[in-house]
């Protein structure tokens, strides 16, 4: 009967490979086809590379090679009722407690009781649930088993059941080893292998790292384990149907622990007879090596970065290379025979061998190829002092070809790959710089344009880095951030391939960044950077980049370009106004330091506006010496005031004392440390004839730092340059803060309010009285100083712990007012200080999602799985709009995509002709059923779970709000879109390009805001409102429309909201490609043409909405300042 059952072995190393020991073991060499040198054993073993095999896909496929060989070959090897596989070294226990080796017969006689056996199941590592150690081991990529379990959810629906409850549970089958019987193991088989095209054809796997390649692989045994639960849930319905169950108690299988096979009888022992040349070598025996050395290296040369040398071709009159032989190398480091870079440039010279200069000895292997057969291979060992020595002497000996190739690579030749870096951004969060650039891949005769490219960061010596305690390999890992094949702007007809690329480094350390195809035997392109140069880039980048709020140079730029001058306070101080308001200054004092209260008494009689009342309300009735200069100051000038109290109250408590006592048009609120600049009532006064509804004022500000960290350079520091009225900044954070002003008449109307709010009183004012306000003012001038010394709030946030509190009871005070359910919570992002509104959601409405769709199925089905896997939010639906896709794969998807989940609909936009992004948009609004719209790109990928939530809150809960965006990602973790903002070139995304860990200027790019414009990649507004602005403007077809679209919700007087707790990836362009040049760049510019035609505006630095004019125009995006800004003339 041994003839009925047949366990395989799969094997792949030729060095090390298995006889038998006794049947009815029998090895299998996997990937047989790229094996290199079979050893021939006793008794031969099988080969997956005859008949129907996929053997050279073994690099990805692994031993399933073999699987797939064995299914389709079943009469190669005697056509057994029953197959088995069992990894090598590997075989079945006798059952739990006896871990002695199954015999043949023992399987045998289980397999007359049931039609599988498998390996007993284990316990997951940390007790996860399967699903999550897929990702939890490094390399691999979730989204390759979430796709699998859609196929098996619309493909093989009375396995999903099985295979969801699996994915759940916390154990898993061991090892993949099992016993089929024929049936079982061709349906087994035929799952498997569906799974996997089908897989194929849904996920884009063209820019994994090496080490995620065997994606089938890796999914081998979550496959196999969801088909076993199977099984044992329809053995389960089997039982007592012994006649449809086939086994005689309807089990279907079980279950056998594993043991080393050393300890039973079928033992596998590794021995290696004799080796052949592989089958090429038998083809072609005139091109096999010899023991005569073909091939040689010569004219070693050298400069800071690189070593050079020709490679030479030696003969005689029996030995020579054919002359169309191709050269390929590799290296490795002698130290840890890790891969290092090397590349091969075509000069005049002939072929140049162009390696890094690391401090380690390098094994470099060069290869001479003939019709893709290694004919000679030549191995050189090349060490830093060796190599010195003989460039050294090469050079001074004037070697002609040596000076000449050591700039080999400074061009750009046929064949040549290169490196292009293009900047280096610092990650402090993470100790790393991220380094971005390209990759320029000549396509000769059409080949590489698909090739696996993968890049590498190397450090110095050559190693790769290793960031954090395990290595992390998501920092380790490159992105590919875009890849594309234009014609060369050069070289008449060479395309060139270019990839763009996201790696990482480990600051101040010099790196490589290598670039090579670990797929084929293609040139490989590197680039050497030097401490040093990475540094100056770095410092580039970040002096572009420098939010102001940090800029070190700020006192200077306030003092010199900013501050307001002599001659213009003279003129002020002569200048009348037709409506001239008084202000009442109101100052709490209490304990004030002598010199800092002096300081802010006189920079309100400095004020070059002279109808003003300072009112000191004295909560120090035992500070005598206080006293005393406040009855000073009031002699001085009849316009300041003594407000006395018996005690003091509480910051909030005293200033009602000096609302009380006041008698101006407008109140400020003036702390008793702080001062102001002699313009600032001047401005204020200004603001009020220019807007005579206005009714509350405010204006930028900064620190004086004065002791403490920078005590030895006081001065001005960390400016607040604010945005105009900002609800949403507000619920934020305290972005108003100093130095408002509000009008007496409407303060009149409202309750003072109690102690409750100390701390923050400013903030529950700037809200009752923002609520009210016809007009709010924002003065883009610093005029405020706000103290930092060791005691105050500015030299540290957390100072009054209370005032944190009082800010909470502040916004929900708002809230409960507006009319609005939400309750304020921490930040998570910024933290402490800061907060967040989660809305109420009510009866959770229909949500729908619209998705524009041409082709590209590999990118949508990317966000729609990841969408339906990760989003809390159940009420959607997905409205997929089809806009001219050409292949049939597409269609067949959407048939397909449909009957995933029922939420998903297809409109095809048959109207629309060519790309029109708006029409197909406003296609996709009329087809959609839902009353809130999301607007999603194909190529996005949701991050946090409550997405939805977020973007649907405020539009539901606010009536004020017209448009909520999200944060997005690239994917390499670093900012693409954080709210849109304008510049010199019109619109821009805010702090491109920087760290997911940035928090931007003034904590900008982790807390709601009220922004011009967000991206339309993905936005939710409602419907109402889009119909009331007549949606996306269809004659901007391809650029600006979803900015357009925003504005006019603006200009409507609702708020376009920034909500950074919804987060999701954005592969940017993935879908379109890149504007660049043709026809794309026409429509850009036509584009352009009718927005700048329509909002002029937001190309003028001083009334682009939502800046600020101190920023710098040109470099808006990074909230720098501008110090470029001349000092404005009077005259």
């Amino acid at each position: 009967m041994s003839e009925n059952l047949t366990v395989l072995v799969p094997i792949h190393d030729p060095k090390v490979s298995a006889d038998i020991g006794g049947r009815p073991l029998r090895p299998i060499v996997s990937g047989a086809a790229s094996a290199g040198d079979i050893p021939v054993y006793t008794e031969p073993p099988l080969r997956d590379d005859e008949g129907d095999s996929i053997s050279n896909r073994y690099a990805t496929y692994g031993d399933l090679t073999a699987r797939y060989w064995a299914w389709k070959n079943p009469e190669a090897y005697g056509s057994p009722e029953f197959v088995g596989f069992v990894p090598t070294g590997l075989t079945f226990a006798k059952g739990e407690g006896n871990g002695a080796a199954a015999s043949a017969s023992h399987l045998r006689q289980i397999l007359q009781r049931v039609p599988v056996i498998a390996g007993t199941m284990s316990a997951t590592p940390e007790s996860r649930n399967v699903h999550d150690t897929y990702s939890y081991r490094n390399g691999r990529n979730e989204l390759d088993l979430d796709v699998c379990l859609d196929i098996i959810k619309v493909d093989y629906p009375e396995m999903f059941k099985a295979a969801d409850a699996y994915m759940a549970g916390n154990a898993m089958f061991a090892d993949g080893a099992f016993i089929m019987r024929r049936d079982i193991f061709d349906q087994y088989c035929s799952y498997l292998f569906d799974v996997l095209a089908k897989h194929d054809r849904l996920v884009d796997t063209s820019h994994y790292v090496t080490e995620q390649m065997a994606v089938p692989r890796f999914l081998e045994d979550y496959l196999t384990g969801m088909f076993f639960k199977y099984l044992q849930y329809k053995s389960k319905e089997n039982k007592g149907n012994v006649a449809g169950a086939g086994s005689t108690d309807g089990n279907l299988i079980e279950l056998l622990p594993l043991t080393h096979a050393s300890r039973g009888l079928d033992t596998l022992k590794a021995r290696v007879v004799r080796k052949y040349r592989a089958r090429e070598a038998a083809r072609h025996p005139e091109l096999q090596p010899h023991d005569f050395e073909y091939i040689g290296l010569d004219h070693m040369a050298a400069n800071k970065r690189n070593s050079y040398a020709v490679i030479t071709r030696f003969s005689d009159a029996e030995h020579h290379l054919p002359d169309d032989v191709a050269f390929h190398a590799t290296a490795v480091n002698e130290a840890d025979r890790q891969p290092t870079p090397v590349r091969i440039v075509g000069t005049s010279a002939g072929p140049v061998l162009v390696t890094p200069l690391t401090p380690f000895a390098k094994t470099v292997t060069v290869d001479a190829l003939h019709d893709g057969a290694t004919i000679a291979s030549a191995h050189f060992v090349l060490t830093p002092d060796s190599v010195a020595e003989q460039s050294r002497q090469h050079l001074e000996a004037n070697d002609s070809i040596a000076q000449g190739i050591i700039h080999c690579d400074d061009g750009f030749t046929a064949g040549d790959i290169r490196v292009h870096l293009e900047s280096v951004v610092e990650d402090k969060p993470n100790a790393t710089n991220i380094v971005t650039g390209h990759v320029s891949i000549p396509l000769v005769d059409g080949h590489g344009a698909h090739d696996h490219l993968e890049v590498v960061a190397l450090d110095g010596e050559g190693n790769r880095f290793d960031f954090g305690p395990d290595g992390n390999a998501t920092l380790r890992d490159w992105v590919c951030m875009g890849d594309r094949v234009a014609e060369s702007p050069v070289a008449a007809g060479l395309k060139i391939r270019t990839v763009t690329f996201s790696v990482r480094v480990a600051p101040g350390s010099a790196a490589i960044i290598w670039a090579h195809f670990p797929q084929q035997p293609a040139n490989n392109g590197f680039e050497a950077f030097d401490e040093e140069t990475l540094d100056k880039i770095v410092k580039a980048w970040n002096k572009r980049t420098q939010p102001a709020y940090t800029d070190d140079d700020y006192d200077t730029w306030f003092r010199l370009v900013h501050k307001v001058r002599d001659t213009e306070l003279v003129y002020q101080r002569q200048a009348h106004f037709a409506t001239e308001p008084t202000f009442s200054v109101i100052v709490p004092v209490y304990r004030t330091p002598i010199e800092y209260f002096r300081a802010m008494v006189d920079s309100v009689m400095a004020q070059s506006y002279a109808k003003w009342e300072l009112l000191l309300v004295d909560a120090s009735p035992d500070d005598e010496r206080l006293e005393k200069v406040i009855v000073e100051y009031c002699g001085r000038d009849e316009r300041i005031k003594r407000v006395p109290i018996e005690k003091n109250e509480g910051i909030t408590l005293n200033t009602n004392a000096g609302i009380r006592a006041a008698s101006g048009d407008f109140l400020c609120f003036l702390d008793h440390d702080d001062f102001i600049e002699p313009d600032t009532l001047y401005r204020y006064a200004r603001a009020v004839n220019e807007h005579p509804d206005t009714d509350l004022i405010y204006c930028d500000e900064d620190k004086y730092v004065c002791d403490g960290e920078f005590a030895d350079k006081p001065g001005f520091r960390e400016p607040s340059f604010k945005t105009g009225w900002n609800p949403d900044s507000l619920l934020a954070q305290n972005y108003l803060c100093h130095f408002m002003a509000v009008r007496a008449s409407v303060l009149a109307t409202l309750e003072l309010p109690g102690r409750e709010f100390d701390g923050s009183q400013d903030w529950n004012m700037a809200w009752r009285i923002g609520e009210k306000a016809r007009h709010v003012h924002h003065e883009p001038h610093v005029l405020y100083h706000w103290r930092s010394h060791l005691n105050s709030t500015a030299s540290n946030r957390n100072q009054k712990n209370y005032a944190l509190e009082a800010g909470r009871l502040a916004i929900k005070g708002h809230l409960e007012r507006a009319g609005v359910k939400g309750e304020p919570v921490v930040s998570r992002r910024a933290g402490e200080g800061y907060f967040h509104i989660k809305y109420d959601l009510g009866n959770r409405p229909l949500v729908s999602i619209i998705i524009p769709n041409k082709d590209a199925v590999t990118v949508l089905h990317r966000c729609i799985t990841t969408l339906l896997r990760v989003s809390s939010y159940q009420n959607y639906e997905i409205v997929i709009v089809e806009n001219n896709s050409t292949e049939k794969e597409t269609f067949e998807y959407y048939e397909w995509v449909q009957k995933l989940d029922p939420r998903i609909r297809v409109a095809r936009a048959t109207d629309v002709h060519g790309f029109n992004f708006s029409k197909i948009v406003n296609f996709g609004v009329a087809y959609a059923r839902g009353d809130y719209l999301l607007l999603l790109n194909n190529d996005t990928q949701p991050i946090t779970r409550d997405w939805i939530e977020e973007l649907l809150g405020p539009c539901m809960q606010r009536p004020d709000v017209g448009v909520v965006g999200a944060r997005l990602l690239y994917p390499d973790e670093t900012i693409q879109h954080v709210g849109v903002t304008f510049g010199i070139d019109g619109p821009m995304h805010v702090f491109q390009h920087m760290p997911r860990t940035y928090n931007g200027n003034l904590q900008s790019a982790v807390l709601d805001r009220d922004m011009a414009a967000v991206t339309g990649a993905c936005l939710m507004t409602r419907r109402d409102v889009f119909e009331a602005v007549g949606g996306f403007d269809e004659q901007l077809p391809d650029n600006y429309n979803d900015v357009d679209f925003c504005l006019k919700v603006g200009k409507r007087g609702q708020y376009v909201l920034f909500n950074p707790e919804a987060a999701l990836y954005h592969y940017e362009s993935v879908s379109r490609g890149v504007t660049t040049s043709g026809e794309k760049e026409l429509r850009f510019r036509a584009d352009r043409g009718l927005f700048m035609q329509r909002w002029p505006e937001t190309f003028m630095q001083s009334k682009a909405p939502w800046g600020n004019p101190n920023f710098a125009f040109t470099h808006g995006m990074y909230e720098v300042i501008d110090y470029e800004q001349p000092h404005p003339d009077m005259w």
